[in-house]
Parts: C-alpha cells; sequence; structure tokens
C-alpha cells in the first residue's frame, strides 16, 4: 500500500502542486485530520504530504482522496472519477470534500465541519451532497473509490490558467499508478485532455464505454453548476448511471 502513495506522491513532487506549508491548521485536511485522527485517509495523506516539503511556486491543488482499500492488496473492482479542474483558492483542500463521504451523514454534522475550517475552502452542502447521493446510485464502493481532478498544474507565471501539457501528463500518470477497473469522467475536462478524435457531446449522447490508456471508461455531463444547464442533461447522465451501473453488476 504504501509504496503505491509514495509512488504517487514523488509523481506529484515533480509538479509541487502540494506545498505543506500551504496546509494551515484550519484548512480541510487538518481540521479533518484533528476530527478523525485514526481515519485511514488521515494516516495515509501524511506519508504522501511528506515528500511536499517545497516553497509555494504556482497556486495549489485539491489533494485527490482515496478509500481505505483502494491501495491495499484487498480484492476488489477499483473506480477512478475524475471530476473538473483544480479551483481551489489555494493548497489545502480536498477534492468535493471527499474524505467526508465515509464519516458525515447529516447537513448538521456537515455544516459544524464547514463552520470549523477558513472561509476561503467552503463548499456548500447541496453540491457536496449531490456528489456524495450521485456515487451512491452508481453503486460505487467507497472503500475501492478514488477521487482526483482533471488539470491540476498551474502555469508558473499565471495563477488562474493551468498548463494543460503538464497537467495531461500528471493525470497520465495518475492513472498508470493508480490503475482503476473503470475510470469516470465527469464533464469535458478529463476528456478533452487525454481523449483525441472523440467528440465529447457525441460520446456522452451516446453512453458507451470508451477506452482510456487501455482502461474502460464512461463519460458523463458534470453533476452540478452549469453542467446542470446543458441540453438533455438528465437523459445523458441517465445513460451514463445505466452504462456505470452494467459496469458494475458484472463484477
Amino acid at each position: 500500500m504504501y509504496d503505491k502513495i509514495k509512488e504517487l506522491s514523488l509523481t506529484f513532487a515533480q509538479y509541487k502542486t502540494y506545498p505543506i506549508s500551504k496546509f494551515i491548521d484550519d484548512s480541510p485536511l487538518r481540521k479533518f485530520q484533528e476530527l478523525y485522527p485514526s481515519n485511514h485517509y488521515s494516516i495515509e495523506i501524511e506519508r504522501f504530504l511528506a515528500y511536499h516539503n517545497y516553497s509555494p511556486i504556482r497556486r495549489g491543488a485539491d489533494l485527490p482522496w482515496w478509500g481505505k482499500e483502494y491501495f491495499s492488496s484487498e480484492p476488489g473492482f477499483r473506480v477512478m472519477t475524475i471530476t473538473r479542474d483544480s479551483l481551489s483558492e489555494d493548497a489545502g483542500s480536498v477534492v468535493l470534500f471527499s474524505h467526508l463521504f465515509p464519516v458525515i451523514q447529516s447537513q448538521s454534522e456537515y455544516m459544524s465541519f464547514i463552520n470549523s475550517i477558513n472561509n476561503k475552502q467552503s463548499f456548500s452542502f447541496n453540491s457536496w451532497n449531490i456528489f456524495r447521493t450521485q456515487f451512491s446510485q452508481w453503486g460505487l464502493n467507497l472503500d475501492y473509490l478514488y477521487v482526483t481532478d482533471a488539470a491540476k498544474v498551474y502555469k508558473m507565471d499565471n495563477n488562474t490558467s493551468f498548463d494543460k501539457d503538464k497537467s495531461r501528463r500528471l493525470l497520465k500518470q495518475e492513472i498508470e499508478i493508480c490503475n482503476p477497473d473503470l475510470i469516470i469522467m465527469m464533464g469535458s475536462s478529463s476528456f478533452d485532455l487525454l481523449t483525441k478524435g472523440l467528440k465529447f457531446g457525441e460520446v456522452v449522447e451516446s453512453g458507451r464505454i470508451i477506452s482510456v490508456q487501455g482502461i474502460k471508461c464512461v463519460v458523463c455531463p458534470f453533476i452540478s453548476g452549469q453542467g446542470v444547464t446543458q441540453k438533455r442533461f438528465k437523459e445523458k447522465l441517465a445513460k451514463a448511471t445505466e452504462t456505470i451501473n452494467s459496469v458494475l453488476n458484472k463484477q
């Protein structure tokens, strides 16, 4: 397990996306560790961050999150979900606040957590719950789930624009290390980075499985924000859900 986490960390460290100095006491990660010190992620992320003692050189990115068995030797069907580009104000956050999925069950618990962290890192309960509910409807086992953002490497001289080439390279390396059984692309960000000769709209409309680095991949519309305003959103999401369920039911 720890060899994989170290390999993943050293890969990210090449791009200096997670300067440890940015993980202050009231950041979403540190507060989570304070409240849930025995949680697998609280422990394993420390091994990950051990290789990120460098000075910030650009805007940071959201940390990936993984379930407690994802990097274990336990047999199980492993799923990687890739969301939109990382747009957190600075390092210190976790993509989609996924670390809260297994431990928080109510809005009041969620709001208590939000009120304990710095106001630069807030994420609304409604948005968070949309993702948690959708993952449940897809039948994803949180123990074997890995969640990451698409583009994560900003340009050296610009904290609002991504270095697409480096972001693409990092995401490909991340997929290779994590070696999932299924990839779920949420929105067009990762699709644009990783596919050639395909059109996002056509793939989403068809609901068909594509191959990314030799791994089965399902593409769906982004399920919050502007994503839900696109034409035929419900139909597209339903097709993606049907495909994901069919893949998981065959395991």
